[in-house]
């Protein structure tokens, strides 16, 4: 309930001193309750408390009135961390971006790329600010910037159609020679004798595809487009590369998209994972499920395919070519066989300090790592850690990287590890240095590989292979 005054209980816990517990309610009880007599105390905490900084500034976003957003644009202001700038960003161009958009470029420009798909992401889930964006984007936009606006711009599917052109046309595949008109018999014959398979994978692993956030290989990937990891073996060429040409011409059976419109405004897309009488389920472009009660929705759309015509317009001739000789090897025997899960298809990286990794292990479970995919084989390659590397904190100086497997019965399990300079399983020490390929004794169930790279020494590849489990990938 809405106090019709604001309760001097409620300011009196809204100073730096109160501890945490009780000053994160305070202060969203403060937005919830559109307190005014709240905004200096939250506004003070926006800047200096890094425990109610988050909350501070959504409540300044909740009371939206003339002293909240004056406060949310000195926290935009470029004298600002560009941590701070990036959550009033987000605040004031969610509120009403086409009034606030000179003040939001300027604070995504400053970030890195991760912190700007993220301010991205949320400003492209409010209604008609996507279409906006698309026709404002300023042309000095910095290459993260850009990099990060069209993954989530892909990650729209047909409903970010114009974003993914106008991003396109700022990022520095668009001075790649232009590829000719589309010729799907012309790719059907050059694929068989052009294509490279190994290039290919590179290609579809390259992140600005975002291949791998829908889809899955040998249950490693996303969970929201058609897994991959047969297609080869059961689709002919040419409707693969219909379908990556003309990804709406085919839509596989239970992947069509749907468009909700809340009475908030906010917009959600994804494939409608089911329904009930009173809400429906979707899964997002990250394969996250979200209940969505129908209650709170005004308008709901077709989208067809999630994934965006023109995805390969990024892509040189002979890259298509590349990625189209990949897809139809998926299933078959040999290198690109995913069916056995006998190799570690997914690692989660993160840095690591000078203590024992037993001692690491409650943190890890508090913040998980990147997650990051290997090659079909199992390979995690050395450019491939590198750009993971990028994403973690600067001076990383040790890189822990840990695999799931689970055993169906107890019993002894041969492990081969390549790349490896120390490894633990399930908290223990493996004596790699004297014995590369370990046999432990496992019980039946649940297990933990984890590895201890150097930075600025990373091998070739990394590698984990059991005959003996089954790895998964979460």
């Amino acid at each position: 309930t809405r106090p019709s005054l604001p309760p001097a209980a409620l300011l009196g816990h809204l100073g730096a001193a109160t501890p945490v517990e009780l000053l994160l309610p305070a202060v969203r009880l403060a937005g919830a309750w559109k307190v005014a007599a709240a905004v200096p105390s939250l506004s003070m905490l926006a800047r200096d408390s890094d425990a109610a900084r988050l909350a501070a500034i959504a409540a300044l976003r909740e009371i939206a009135n003339e002293p909240a957003l004056t406060s949310l644009k000195e926290l935009v202001a470029g004298n600002q961390p560009a941590s701070i700038r990036a959550e009033a960003a987000t605040a004031l161009g969610t509120l009403d971006f086409k009034a606030h958009r000179d003040l939001v470029f300027p604070a995504i420009a400053v970030q890195d790329e991760k912190a700007a798909q993220t301010i991205w992401r949320a400003l492209f889930a409010t209604k008609g600010t996507p279409e906006q964006i698309a026709a404002a984007l300023p042309k000095d936009l910095p290459k993260p910037a850009v990099t990060a606006g069209l993954a989530a711009a892909r990650e729209l599917g047909k409903r970010g159609e114009a974003l993914v052109k106008a991003f396109t046309s700022l990022s520095e595949t668009a001075t790649s020679p232009a590829a000719p008109p589309v010729d799907t018999s012309r790719y059907l014959a050059r694929t068989k004798t052009e294509g490279d398979a190994q290039r290919g994978e590179l290609v579809y692993r390259r992140a600005s595809l975002v291949c791998t956030t829908c889809h899955a290989i040998g249950g490693a990937g996303g969970k929201v487009g058609p897994d991959l990891s047969s297609i080869g073996a059961s689709a002919p060429l040419d409707y693969l590369i219909e379908s990556m040409i003309a990804p709406n011409a085919k839509v596989k059976e239970g992947y069509n998209a749907i468009l909700l419109t809340q009475k908030d405004g906010k917009q959600l897309s994804g494939v409608l994972v089911r329904e009930n009488p009173d809400e429906f389920i979707l899964r997002d472009t990250l394969g996250n499920e979200l209940q969505v009660p129908k209650a709170s929705v005004t308008a709901r759309e077709n989208l067809g395919s999630l994934m965006p015509a023109g995805l390969l317009e990024q892509l040189t001739e002979r890259e298509r070519l590349d990625l189209f000789a990949f897809l139809s090897t998926l299933g078959k025997p040999g290198a690109f066989d995913s069916s056995k899960a006998n190799v570690a298809r997914q690692w989660e990286l993160w840095p690591a300090g000078p203590s024992p990794i037993a001692e690491e292990l409650p943190m890890i479970k508090r913040a998980p790592g990147l997650v990051t995919l290997t090659l079909v084989d199992g390979r995690l390659t050395r450019d491939m850690i590198t750009e993971k590397i990028a994403l973690l904190p600067a001076g990383t100086s040790s890189l822990h990287a840990r695999a799931r497997f689970t055993l169906a019965t107890a019993g002894k399990a041969k492990f081969n590890l390549t790349g490896a300079r120390k490894a633990w399983l399930d908290r223990s020490p493996l004596p790699i240095a004297s014995e590369p390929s370990p046999t432990v004794q496992l019980a039946a169930g649940a297990h933990q590989l984890e590895i201890e790279l150097d930075p600025a020494g990373l091998p070739e590849h990394l590698k984990a292979e059991s005959e003996d489990v089954t790895f998964i990938a979460e």
